[in-house]
């Protein structure tokens, strides 16, 4: 059964990410019900709790479009990592009218409908000629989407309105809570700062004063070498070792 690319459902102060946009182009859903399905269904996954929905898990994708009715089948890449242009001219006969494929490039998930291209960053339908597709990046991960069969679609339908519906629990935000420790214990030299970002979220530097720094080096105590943390859950969790290790060795 043929799929056709829709326009994305996205407002102004809506999810502006890749993964959610994705899933919006093929099936019409607003980004924010795919971003609060997300947080909803996988709250006690890979990433844990979370109050927003950046970078996405391919997994959690895939649960996205199964709860619409709709399978991933993945493709195999004949020659390694192609550049998305390399791949349009290899695949030129599989991309037919009524065919959407799913590419990660550039660790960046984007559509693929015959001479179309959408993605989240320039949220809209255009031709893969566009100047603002990046044919240069690099292709690591593609699949077909296929619609479900009718059947098995029902099933799945009740899933998504369990999802969507259900409220995510609230939490104090980790930034306050690490701010709140940095400036309750300044004696410990606490400190984080942004490294990197990538399709899963933010990576910061987390340490400590230079003495404990060195104490823990002394020690071989783990906190000499662990100091890349993910989002700012990660950090308030490696602050909370960093404070014990400080009560007992500053």
């Amino acid at each position: 059964m043929s799929i056709k690319l829709k326009p994305i459902n996205r407002g102004p102060r809506d999810n502006r990410y890749c993964g959610p946009a994705v899933v919006s182009f093929i099936t019409g859903k607003n980004t924010s019900d795919v971003s609060r399905f997300i947080r909803n269904r996988y709250r006690n996954g890979i990433q844990g709790q979370r109050n927003s929905v950046r970078g996405t898990y391919t997994g959690e994708v895939t649960g996205v479009f199964s709860a619409l009715g709709y399978t991933l089948n993945r493709l195999r890449l004949d020659r390694g990592r192609p550049t998305l242009a390399g791949w349009l001219k290899s695949n030129k006969d599989l991309r037919s009218a009524g065919r959407v494929f799913l590419l990660v490039a550039g660790n960046h998930y984007q559509l693929i409908s015959g001479r179309k291209y959408a993605c989240g960053r320039i949220g809209e339908i255009v031709s893969i000629r566009h100047p603002r597709v990046k044919r240069r990046c690099r292709v690591t991960d593609v699949w077909e989407v296929v619609r479900m069969h009718s059947v098995w679609a029902k099933e799945k339908k009740d899933e998504w309105q369990q999802y969507v519906t259900s409220q995510t629990p609230r939490r104090t935000n980790d930034s306050y809570k690490v701010r709140k420790m940095m400036r309750q214990y300044p004696q410990y030299g606490f400190s984080y700062e942004l490294d990197y970002r990538d399709t899963y979220g933010s990576v910061y530097y987390v340490s400590m004063s230079h003495e404990l720094e060195n104490k823990a080096r002394e020690m071989d105590n783990h906190l000499c070498d662990d100091h890349y943390c993910s989002g700012m859950e990660g950090v308030h969790g490696r602050m909370l070792t960093m404070l014990e290790f400080a009560k007992q060795h500053h």
